[in-house]
């Protein structure tokens, strides 16, 4: 059966299961949209590593059908793709850029402290903005294999890397947006692609973000229409930043605003952050 399978971290993954489509990302909605079962492998603060794993993993044990839809999302370069990442825990790959106290499990961490450390300190930012590329790359000569199937690359970070030497090879089942999706995130708040995201600073009252895969209600729709037309379309080129809504929301600090920003349908209700919220 046709099937929407969807691969990436947090700016895809289903975090709200069982609540309304609004509510549980803009995989729910394109999926709703295009009438299709969706099969969402995107994990929450997991690498680009685990979910290109994922990927070869379904086209080793032959679970994608032959029409199906990919969206891959690779993520930002740095996390960790240790086995304990590739094997146990996924979504530890990015936890120890943040407070890894606070966090379980916090045995792993501590034991391997210094190994992280050393990995972190020696590990070649260049070489694994190439090696990025080379994943984008592995799908983009799975979707000249198999031209019945659409694979969508839809980059989360900004990088380094240039893409347009690798382009002289061309499929129209093969789409890679010209967008990242964290910029889109930060002109949420008002801040210019160029500018540092400050996440610590952005999560001070609510410890979490207030929005399903980074984004604002209204932009997870704009997302999910837009991706519906690059499908039907067989191009990419109608997603671009100028579609998105930008100065959606400012940093939310106390309850009553939190309840506001719900009422006008712009992130939805979720009662881990309003607990959070005085």
């Amino acid at each position: 059966m046709k099937t929407l399978r969807i691969y990436g971290d947090s700016f895809a993954a289903r975090e709200d299961v069982g609540r309304p489509p609004l509510a549980s990302g803009w995989g729910v909605m394109l999926g709703n949209l295009l009438g299709l079962p969706v099969k969402n492998k995107a994990i929450s603060g997991s690498s680009t590593e685990y979910a290109i794993k994922l990927f070869v993993d379904d086209v080793e044990n032959n679970i994608i059908d032959d029409n199906d839809i990919i969206i891959f999302l690779p993520s930002s370069t740095g996390r960790l793709y240790f086995t304990y990442q590739l094997t146990e825990a996924p979504e530890t790959a990015s936890l120890y850029l943040h407070v890894p106290q606070h966090y379980v499990p916090q045995e792993w961490y501590w034991k391997n402290k210094d190994h992280i450390e050393w990995w972190m300190v020696n590990h070649n930012r260049r070489m694994q903005e190439i090696t990025h590329e080379s994943y984008i790359q592995l799908l983009k000569n799975f979707a000249v294999s198999n031209p019945s199937c659409t694979v969508i690359v839809l980059p989360t970070f900004p990088g380094k890397y240039k893409k347009n030497i690798f382009d002289n090879i061309t499929s129209t089942n093969f789409l890679r947006a010209n967008i990242f999706l964290m910029n889109i995130n930060q002109s949420e708040v008002g801040i210019k692609h160029e500018e540092n995201f400050d996440y610590k600073w952005w999560t001070e009252f609510t410890k979490i973000d207030p929005r399903s895969n980074h984004l604002t209600i209204p932009n997870l729709t704009i997302l999910a229409n837009l991706l519906v037309e690059s499908i039907q379309n067989s191009s990419i080129d109608n997603i671009t930043y100028d579609k998105f809504k930008t100065n959606v929301i400012e940093k939310i600090t106390s309850k009553e605003q939190y309840l506001k920003y719900v009422a006008n349908g712009l992130i939805p209700n979720r009662y881990d952050i309003l607990n959070n919220l005085k």
